[in-house]
């Protein structure tokens, strides 16, 4: 029997490229994922009824003009925008956290700024997030642990003031801190700072979205250009 590591020196098998050709691998008894399929279908039909040319011009290329940070919360759906396929940039993680070093969330901002000329960053925190929720807690989390470690450090810089708060507000400011904090570790990353001074449009926003009304509304957290920085500073 081979293991996993001798199998991946031959990986065509598990492609589309193979010699059975493309297939749909849903097994019959996955109600779910077989739904989806379904679905998708349907989408199509809805998007080309009335643009027949919808997916063959997306796939000439994308020209979107924001780059969406998010969280991973199945409850945030993107579509909560309004914007449609081809019109929005996407990234998203537990609890919306950008990091200064996170290759991850870096190189996505990176690739928006430089190549794509997003004019806008949004970073949307959310309530009843759940990793706000847990970084409260003393809880063993394993792997994702270390990632909510980084709210933890959000909790004990604003720790004075939070704890006046009620649960419920405890638990929304802190996204909203979060969220803030992941807009300052963007405008300090490099590629957004060098866009500013080439004369790049381009703003760097925090959003919080409201699980229990649907409402996005704007956090008062928003640049511009490098003297928003040089505000932020003093």
């Amino acid at each position: 029997m081979l293991t996993v590591n001798e199998n991946i020196q031959n990986l065509i098998p598990f492609t589309s490229f193979s010699p059975e050709g493309k297939k749909t691998y849903v097994k019959e008894d996955h109600d779910l994922l077989k739904q989806i399929m379904e679905n998708n279908k349907q989408v199509i039909k809805n998007k080309t009824s009335t643009n027949p040319n919808f997916y063959k011009n997306l796939a000439k290329g994308q020209h979107p003009k924001v780059l969406f940070i998010g969280c991973s919360d199945s409850r945030i759906p993107v579509s909560v925008t309004g914007l449609d396929a081809g019109d929005i940039f996407v990234h998203r993680n537990i609890a919306n956290v950008v990091l200064k070093n996170d290759l991850n969330s870096g190189s996505v901002i990176q690739y928006a700024v430089e190549h794509l000329k997003v004019e806008y960053i949004i970073v949307c925190g959310h309530t009843h997030c759940g990793g706000v929720a847990a970084s409260l807690e003393d809880e063993e989390l394993g792997f994702m642990g270390g990632w909510i470690n980084n709210i933890k450090n959000v909790y004990r810089q604003h720790e004075h003031d939070l704890k006046k708060l009620s649960d419920y507000d405890k638990k929304t400011a802190l996204s909203e801190l979060n969220t803030v904090q992941s807009v300052f570790n963007i405008v300090s990353n490099p590629v957004i700072t060098e866009a500013w001074s080439k004369g790049q449009k381009l703003s760097v926003l925090g959003w919080m979205y409201e699980i229990e009304t649907g409402k996005l509304r704007e956090l008062d957290c928003r640049f511009e250009s490098l003297d928003d920085i040089k505000k932020m500073k003093k």
